[in-house]
């Protein structure tokens, strides 16, 4: 592969060697990151580090590097850096902007390392015989509290952009990804003729909402109706995105953010011939799953330890992924997800769905967190022994202070029956 080595003319540059068969680019490092062995991963990040400092002393921009089109070889841990370092001048990077600019590589790499790892990388980058512990350690906060507030940043932006979507016309406001020739009255009608067609299969009916799979404009779909009835929602329709745009907008940005969900292939805001606002969101019908709640509850307490521990680490990545990228689902129970491959421990995979109860660009706090727990907790049934719910509630403990009160698990426990008795009397809270 192309490494950058320091070369013997004491100019400080590199020179390229020939080509690695091996190599690996960055968004493909980072695809097999787990599948690697840990001694190895620390080699390579430290060796990354190495040469990111090299590449950084010899006169060239880090601004410059692009990591996904950056070469690795796990089996020498040379690392090519892309491009090579240009002779053009370039103000030096401050120390305050090196961090940011490893945070900005964190979140667009999403290399989720942990705290061995990174601190294995920045001793290679800040060359551990000038920097100590304790400062490669407060490098890392810093880095992670920049991470943190760019992907905030970034999903909310997304976000906005997509809530901003549609065009208005004489049916209303909407959109068909599909097709953007389709106008809103044209989708108004095509929802209308679906909606009467003996293929419609109801999966849900609340009041205010209607589920529905049936095929619309040459495609097997799942379409969530909103009505608002009431004075106050109609207000709020009026003031504010409609829920089926505001899910649509969710769906699009957790598609670009790479957060599973089905894929949304639109929406459309019009006036019920009685007056009242609807509004409808359009995904795709993903065959061959189930919502979780369907598997966990009657099923999962039957299946071998293993099987478990794998779930309970999935779930656990779901909700930390959206906290990483600054997402808060209002709705976590296990209802709301969709689970497909259920009985492959490599293939299961889970969506989420209710998305119009999502918020983006914020920082989800104890009480957002400690909401989500209460909610899961709720919807998988009592068969799961208290031992793994514990378990569980123990994989936030590196990430989160505060899950480590002990008080912790009576306190979702006594919240989990008062929100079950709270939706037994048709009352939504915590």
């Amino acid at each position: 592969m192309q490494s950058f080595k320091e070369n013997q003319s004491g100019t400080g540059g590199f020179s390229p060697d020939p080509p690695d068969s091996n190599a690996l680019s960055g968004e493909q490092l980072v695809a097999r990151w787990r599948r690697l062995p840990p001694a190895l991963r620390y080699r390579i990040l430290r060796h990354a580090g190495e040469q990111l400092r090299r590449y950084h002393h010899s006169g060239a921009s880090l601004l410059d590097i692009n990591l996904r089109h950056s070469l690795f070889n796990p089996e020498t841990r040379e690392v090519c850096l892309w491009p090579p370092p240009s002779s053009r001048p370039h103000l030096p990077l401050s120390h305050f902007q090196q961090l940011r600019l490893l945070a900005r590589w964190h979140t667009e790499l999403e290399m989720r390392l942990n705290t061995r790892e990174a601190i294995q990388f920045l001793s290679g980058f800040m060359h551990k015989d000038a920097a100590d512990y304790d400062a490669i350690r407060g490098a890392l906060h810093r880095i992670r509290h920049y991470a943190l507030t760019e992907a905030r940043k970034l999903s909310r932006r997304i976000y906005q952009g997509h809530l901003h979507a549609g065009q208005l016309g004489s049916g209303g406001r909407g959109t068909w990804r599909s097709d953007p020739g389709v106008t809103p009255h044209q989708l108004r009608d095509a929802l209308t003729e679906a909606e009467q067609s003996p293929a419609l299969q109801r999966l849900k009916q609340s009041e205010h909402i209607q589920v529905f799979r049936v095929p619309l404009l040459d495609q097997d779909v799942v379409v969530k109706r909103y009505d608002a009835y009431k004075a106050r929602d109609m207000t709020k329709g009026w003031a504010r995105a409609s829920r089926g745009r505001q899910a649509y907008a969710a769906a699009c940005t957790l598609q670009e953010l790479q957060v599973e969900t089905p894929r949304p292939l639109g929406f459309l805001e019009c006036l019920h011939p009685d007056g009242h606002p609807v509004s409808y969101f359009i995904n795709t019908w993903l065959p061959e799953t189930r919502t979780a709640r369907a598997f966990i509850k009657p099923r999962l307490h039957q299946q071998p330890v293993e099987t478990r521990h794998a779930v309970s680490q999935q779930l656990f990545s779901l909700l930390n992924q959206l906290y990483d990228k600054g997402i808060y689902h209002g709705d976590t129970k296990a209802s709301n997800l969709l689970v497909q491959d259920e009985s492959d421990d490599a293939q299961r995979r889970f969506f989420w769905i209710d998305l119009e109860s999502m918020q983006f660009g914020i920082k989800p706090m104890r009480y957002h967190i400690l909401r989500n727990l209460v909610q899961l907790n709720g919807s998988i049934g009592r068969k799961l022994p208290a031992e793994e719910r514990i378990a569980f509630l123990h994989r936030f403990y590196p990430v989160y202070e505060w899950a480590r009160d002990p008080k912790l698990p009576a306190l979702i426990e006594s919240k989990t029956r008062t929100r079950l008795l709270r939706e037994l009397n048709r009352v939504c809270g915590y």
